[in-house]
């Protein structure tokens, strides 16, 4: 099954999950993991996000949340349990410093915060996934599979469903922050080219 990159080339602000229904409640895993953002200023750092910042989608992002479909969605979890589960495993790439010690106490602070909206924004990504997903566990649950093997089928078509109504919400989040990124004191900073000193 495919597995859907969203990258972050802009904003913030948490999203809370909708309520889920108790009855069909899908399932999630979130690994966290990094990549090193060489520079010794907040130029610098910046520049090398846009040239070697991880790649969603054909577009290099501050930070990327990969979505893919669950364990419990194998048919091998199926025979084990007795029924398949809507779940997404996700892997939400952050950026980190390669050299923290080359910025000064003010321009590591402002890096620093600027993470922090990177690692919000990526989580309300994978808040809209996991909102989408009710829906698709409620239509898994809908219709028992007669075995496991022929269910695969379903849950293959479900979770490319899932991709294609969901994929234009992601892109719509973006597009109605790059406001809010533009306006993140580190892009400030970084319009400014000036070293940072607080």
């Amino acid at each position: 099954m495919k597995a859907a990159n969203i990258s972050l080339m802009l904003g913030s602000a948490l999203m809370a999950y909708q309520a889920l229904s108790a009855a069909a409640q899908p399932t999630s895993h979130t690994k966290y993991s990094y990549f090193p953002v060489q520079g010794s200023s907040l130029p610098e750092l910046h520049r090398n996000m846009v040239s070697h910042g991880p790649n969603a989608n054909g577009v290099r992002g501050y930070g990327v949340t990969a979505a893919m479909p669950g364990r419990q969605m194998s048919v091998e979890a199926c025979k084990r349990n007795g029924d398949y589960q809507f779940g997404i495993e996700f892997v939400i790439q952050l950026p980190k410093a390669a050299n923290p010690a080359a910025l000064s106490a003010a321009e590591q602070a402002l890096w620093n915060r600027f993470v922090q909206f990177v690692k919000k924004h990526e989580e309300v990504h994978r808040s809209i996934w996991m909102n989408c997903a009710v829906k698709y566990e409620q239509k898994l649950q809908a219709s028992a599979v007669q075995n496991c093997a022929s269910g695969q089928a379903k849950v293959t078509r479900l979770w490319s469903e899932m991709l294609a109504a969901c994929g234009p919400k992601q892109t719509a989040f973006d597009a109605a922050q790059r406001g809010v990124l533009k306006a993140h004191p580190f892009m400030i900073r970084v319009a400014q080219k000036l070293p940072y000193r607080g």
